[in-house]
């Protein structure tokens, strides 16, 4: 066995027939010892006397009459009924008294050294050795998922209290409740280098979180501390915020998706106020409401060192938003803000935009997710027009309209004797609104002058010809803009061919999403045939539309002479094998290869088409990902392709699920494999193919490849 702390091997133990098992309060008892003081034939009442020494739940001695159909029963018996009892799993002393746990723990830790022999918990302790042994001389440890549970905590803990090399450890969704953290939290008392410590998705509910909370008030190293979705309730971060006031190391905290409400948030405030290190604290998910938001904000009033907050998913609601936005005005520090999904209004959002004029130090504001109506973005807008520092504003969802629009519009305008002319945005989520032609029309204006704004998104807003032309016309002038998204609009074949018109001559657009915007060949036809001379788009999605063979034949054309774009996403269209055929002719083209992405799940072809993307594949060098799934590929088609792949390098992932190929063409995909020298993922399901088949597969299969059937 490998010792934890030094690495060094141990010389084996002599093999020995001994088996331990906790006893009441935690003690680690030897089965044999226990029963050696018992004679051959045990009583009723040695029996009771005896669960009562091992800690045994429940009413025993209701087991015990209906067990013994005489005045005593064998040492044999008895013994099953021991180890049995040994591994329960109904009331086990974690739950009970975790530190008592801690205690039994360590102990059996320091027997399976020796001995080896344990039953229940105690085999935990064993797997998590032999997992944490492989941390020796690392700085770095991830055991995130194992299930190690609160044995395999304290086994890690006792090597973490010597250990002088671990900077950062990941333990979270392991199943650890409040004894492991507490085992955790007396390593952390005395280990001197681990900066990170993540715990989270774990239970150790409050308890936990104050014995880790005592830890922090001796502990002078660790920097980061992860401990969200562990059902920490108000006591667990009142007593992290008392640790805060005297703790001198912690930069970053999450304590996000608990159970804290505003008591424990005005705890963590006030520690806030006297704080000199935390700059990153995450409160989301919890149950904040306008208490906690003032207290948190009378905290950043004067904090001089935090500079991320988040609060979403909570309800501060106005009353919190407008003390946050008046401690806005004064502090000099905070850099990020969330407070998306809070039942924020119109109030709120005018107190948060009259603070923007004020703050000169706030970069990232998302206030995503409220009602903040036209009012709220009006007020945001005028903001924008005296605030020189946000460049992140998330205003998606929040029920805007043409006016809020309009103001938005108005801010980002960069010439005329009227124009807002700021000059700090770069990105603007505006997407799932209500802007409609109108409100497009206004900012595609704003557009035309804009030279810092880089993304723009505004699906789902009704957007029609009218918004999608003024788009489109900006982008013709517009020299900032790389990535717009227009999905889930009504822009059809009029706004597809505004903004093909924009993208023969726009050389700063890097991606472009218009799924579910209804266009046809029409349309499709002009923005692709764009692409012979655009230089710059690097991804085009045109996921769920009404394109045809007519598209895909003028894309291949146009794809043969461009070299710039990486991700097609033609998903659920109506290309054929026509099509399909065209593109795959320029992925045969050597030197124009620049493709990495092709989406065609969903479509309308079948062996013809997969043929000819098979041919195709045999001379491409660069496609990473090809999507098929959901078509008509048929026996010929797989064969084909299984060819291909034999000789295939670049492709690292083929989805051909949900076709018609069954067995025979799984079966020749599959023997491909080990051939192939990239592949690292195959889906295959639901092609009907049969379990033998599926088994052959999976058995050939080399260990680089996840095949999925």
């Amino acid at each position: 066995m490998v010792d934890l702390c030094t690495g060094v091997v141990a010389p084996a133990a002599p093999a020995v027939d001994r088996t331990y098992i906790m006893g009441a309060g935690g003690s680690v008892l030897n089965v044999d010892d226990v029963l050696q003081q018992l004679g051959d034939q045990v009583s009723k009442q040695e029996c009771v006397d005896l669960s009562k020494k091992l800690g045994w739940a429940g009413n025993v001695k209701d087991y015990i009459d209906d067990a013994f159909d005489a005045e005593t029963i064998s040492k044999e018996r008895l013994l099953k009924k021991v180890k049995k009892e040994s591994t329960r799993k109904d009331t086990p002393l974690q739950d009970q008294d975790p530190a008592a746990f801690v205690v039994f723990a360590k102990q059996m830790f320091g027997l399976a050294a020796k001995n080896g022999t344990l039953l229940g918990d105690g085999t935990g302790i064993l797997a998590a050795h032999d997992l944490c042994t492989s941390a020796v001389g690392q700085e770095d440890l991830d055991l995130h998922g194992k299930q190690i549970g609160d044995t395999g905590a304290v086994a890690l803990s006792i090597g973490l209290e010597q250990n002088r090399v671990l900077k950062r450890f990941k333990l979270y969704g392991n199943q650890v409740k409040a004894a492991g953290a507490i085992a955790i939290s007396r390593a952390l008392e005395s280990n001197t280098t681990l900066l990170e410590l993540a715990l989270g998705e774990n239970a150790i509910g409050d308890q936990g979180a104050i014995a880790i909370a005592a830890a922090l008030q001796r502990n002078n190293v660790l920097h980061s501390l992860d401990l969200h979705r562990n059902s920490i309730g108000d006591d667990g971060a009142s007593a992290l915020g008392k640790a805060l006031e005297s703790n001198s190391t912690i930069g970053t905290l999450h304590l996000h998706s608990n159970s804290i409400g505003d008591k424990g948030t005005a705890a963590l405030a006030h520690a806030l106020e006297s704080n000199t290190t935390l700059e990153v604290l995450t409160l989301n998910s919890n149950q904040v409401r306008e208490g906690g938001a003032v207290a948190l904000a009378t905290a950043i009033h004067g904090n001089r060192k935090l500079n991320t907050l988040a609060l979403h998913l909570n309800k501060v609601g106005d009353g919190g938003a407008k003390a946050l936005a008046e401690a806005l005005q004064h502090n000099t520090v905070l850099q990020t803000l969330d407070l998306h999904s809070n039942q924020i209004g119109k109030a709120g959002a005018e107190a948060l935009g009259q603070a923007l004029t004020q703050n000169k130090t706030l970069h990232t504001v998302h206030l995503h997710t409220n009602t903040i109506l036209d009012a709220g973005a009006t007020s945001l807008g005028k903001a924008l027009e005296q605030n020189n520092t946000v460049h992140t504003l998330s205003l998606n969802n929040c029920q805007i309209g043409v006016a809020g629009a309009k103001a938005l519009g108005h801010a980002l305008t960069h010439e005329g004797d009227d124009a807002g002319r700021n000059e700090t945005l770069q990105v603007l989520h505006l997407h799932n609104n209500r802007i409609v032609d109108a409100g497009a029309t206004a900012i595609g204006k704003a557009l035309e002058s804009n030279k810092t704004l880089l993304t723009l998104t505004l699906h789902s807003n009704k957007i029609g010809k009218a918004g999608a032309t003024s788009l489109g016309d900006a982008l013709s002038h517009n020299s900032s803009l790389q990535t717009l998204e227009l999905d889930k609009n009504q822009i059809g074949d009029p706004g597809a061919l505004a903004l093909g018109k924009a993208l023969k001559v726009n050389s700063t657009l890097k991606r472009l999403v218009l799924w579910d915007n209804k266009i046809g060949d029409a349309g499709a036809v002009e923005l692709v045939q764009a692409l012979e001379r655009n230089t710059t788009l690097r991804e085009l999605n045109l996921f769920s539309n009404r394109i045809g063979d007519d598209s895909a034949i003028a894309l291949g054309k146009a794809l043969a002479k461009n070299s710039a774009l990486q991700t097609l996403e033609l998903e659920r269209n109506s290309v054929g094998d026509a099509g399909v055929a065209a593109i795959a002719e320029a992925l045969s083209r050597a030197g124009k290869q620049s493709l990495l992405v092709l989406g065609l799940a969903d479509n309308e072809f079948g062996d013809e088409g997969a043929s000819a993307l098979a041919n195709a594949l045999e001379r491409n060098k660069s496609l990473k990902t090809l999507v098929l799934s959901d078509n008509k590929i048929g026996v010929e088609g797989a064969l084909a392709l299984a060819q291909a792949l034999e000789t295939n390098t670049s492709l690292k992932e083929l989805n051909l699920c949900t076709n018609q190929f069954g067995d025979t063409g799984a079966a020749a995909i599959g023997r491909a494999l080990p051939k192939n020298k990239g592949l690292m993922k195959v889906d295959m399901r639901w092609n009907k193919v049969t379990d033998k088949v599926k088994a052959e597969i999976e058995s050939n299969s080399p260990g680089t490849v996840e095949v999925d059937l």
